[in-house]
């Protein structure tokens, strides 16, 4: 028997070595190149939202 923490320790591996595991060597190297423009695009819509909401509360406060 395995105890717990080994247990989910096999089931719960990185997400590396699954898509290693699931994808040809050529694919998984091709993922790191899609895996941080993904990032990136979460970087610039992130920073857009938070623009718009700077944005939106200069037009409702008021400046008397």
């Amino acid at each position: 028997k395995t105890s717990g923490s080994q247990f989910w320790e096999e089931f719960l591996m990185s997400e590396e070595d699954v898509l290693c595991w699931t994808f040809p060597k050529a694919s998984s190297a091709l993922w790191g190149v899609y895996k941080s423009r993904i990032w990136h695009l979460d970087i610039i819509c992130i920073n857009d939202l938070a623009n718009k909401k700077k944005i939106s509360d200069l037009g409702n406060s008021n400046f008397s």
